[in-house]
C-alpha cells in the first residue's frame, strides 16, 4: 500500500504485509531502501530481521526478503530510487505493470 502523502519525487514510501513464508522476487535497487519490521519477521537470504529491525539495502545488496513461516510479517519501507528484479520474467512485468516507477 503505498502511502502517497509521504512521497517526494525519487522516493517512494509504502506498507507491506508479507503473508507467512511469502516475499518480494529477488531485486537490488538503485539507491538505498530502509525497511523497518513493524510485526513478526523476515530473512532476506543474508540475515533475519524481526519487529524493530531495521534492514538497510542499497545498490550493493540483492536480496530475497520472504516473511517468516510462523507469521505474516507487516514492514514499513523507504524506497529512494528503482528496485531491480534480476529475474527476466519478473523484470519484464515490472516494466509492464509499472512497479519500477520512482
Amino acid at each position: 500500500m503505498p502511502i502517497e502523502l509521504l512521497e517526494e519525487e525519487g522516493i517512494r514510501v509504502r506498507l507491506l504485509r508479507l503473508p507467512p513464508g511469502r516475499g518480494v522476487a529477488e531485486h537490488t535497487h538503485d539507491a538505498e531502501e530502509l525497511t523497518l519490521v513493524l510485526d513478526g519477521g523476515f530473512n532476506d537470504g543474508h540475515a533475519d530481521y524481526f519487529r524493530g529491525d531495521v534492514c538497510h539495502a542499497d545498490s550493493e545488496l540483492t536480496h530475497n526478503p520472504r516473511a517468516h513461516v510462523d507469521g505474516p510479517c507487516i514492514c514499513l519501507t523507504v524506497e529512494m530510487g528503482r528496485l531491480r528484479f534480476t529475474h527476466p520474467v519478473v523484470a519484464m512485468a515490472s516494466l509492464m505493470l509499472g512497479w519500477d516507477r520512482n
